[in-house]
């Protein structure tokens, strides 16, 4: 009975493995790209020898604009994040397609870069939270040709306003020989604190190409994944920030792996008011990262941070904005995914 209770199992573990290994998927454009198949993914890199793909580097940045701060954090992002970059897209949930059409056009119309840097959006089923809007986008890439001759991508979430031009991310990678670079890291982790903890934060990361493959090969899963936490009835948000930020670090090695702000509130800082050890629940640490290390950003939607849309502190990001057009944006739509 036990030998019997024990092959059971080792069979059991061996199905989930295959299962687990083929999770990795890739997009199949059929009519409006909104019908999707799954099957395993491989990144197309170009192998022309004459094309200096070192030069090329594309940003994506999910988004769920459900807010008018939401669309000015893109819209700031669009003007001071996309300096080093030559394509720009935008990826959202299905509701925002018209949001982003509208975004697009106006900062095409407006911001000076989009003369020369590609910009556009595309729209998925958003079952995935972030991770899957970044996941999409790079399939959708991969799949129409446009992902080929990337040397560098990033991936940034609208989570942010940006308060200054900021280039680092990608220039990180091969500065450091890094794979993935990060706007911030951290020493701490729920069980516990010290070198051998350390994670970088998903708000705004950098891959190079063998990076990116790691990337998609760990994150690119289907929403029935348990790693989505769908059976958490409280919790998720966290359970997918170990899964998909704290655990992807593990992909890579340690020296492959750079961040350039330290998320950590210093223990000197931690009061019963602002406890929380990490910069973006503790205005008082981010306020210092901003005024004496340059820190490029502020949370959304945090209080005693930016807390208006007409924050002086926005208008070096949103010169070219005129608030105006924004007026008819209709936010009836958007749904909240968590």
């Amino acid at each position: 009975m036990m030998k019997q209770l024990i092959s059971t199992f080792f069979t059991t573990t061996m199905l989930y493995g295959l299962v687990h290994m083929s999770i990795f998927s890739n997009l199949i454009e059929t009519g409006d790209n909104r019908e999707l198949t799954k099957k395993k993914e491989v990144l197309h890199w170009s192998n022309d020898s004459n094309y200096d793909d070192k030069s090329r580097k594309a940003l994506i940045i999910s988004t769920a604009p459900r807010t008018i701060k939401h669309v000015v954090a893109l819209w700031s992002e669009l003007e001071c994040f996309t300096t080093d970059v030559d394509y720009v897209i935008i990826s959202g949930p299905l509701w925002s397609e018209p949001i982003l059409q509208q975004i697009v056009h106006l900062a095409k119309d407006s911001i000076p870069a989009f003369a020369t840097t590609q910009l556009l959006s595309q729209v998925f089923v958003n079952d995935r939270y972030d991770v899957g809007l970044w996941c999409d986008a790079l399939e959708w890439m991969n799949q129409s040709g446009d992902l080929a001759n990337m040397h560098q991508v990033g991936l940034l979430n609208d989570s942010v306003f940006a308060l200054r031009e900021y280039s680092d991310i990608l220039s990180a990678l091969e500065i450091h020989n890094a794979s993935m670079s990060s706007l911030s890291y951290s020493f701490n982790r729920p069980e516990g604190t010290g070198s051998d903890m350390f994670w970088v934060e998903s708000i705004w990361r950098g891959f190079d190409r063998p990076g990116l493959q790691s990337f998609m090969d760990y994150s690119c899963r289907p929403a029935t994944d348990p790693m989505f936490c769908s059976n958490r009835w409280w919790g998720k948000k966290g359970c997918i920030v170990e899964n998909f930020e704290r655990n992807l670090v593990r992909q890579y090695p340690r020296d492959n792996v750079v961040g350039m702000f330290s998320s950590d509130v210093p223990k000197d800082m931690l009061t019963r008011k602002h406890n929380f050890p990490n910069w973006v629940r503790h205005p008082p640490y981010w306020q210092k990262l901003v005024d004496e290390e340059g820190f490029p950003v502020s949370k959304v939607n945090w209080p005693d941070m930016i807390e208006s849309i007409d924050d002086e502190r926005l208008k070096q990001c949103s010169k070219y904005l005129d608030r105006s057009t924004l007026d008819g944006i209709d936010f009836s739509v958007a749904v909240k995914a968590i």
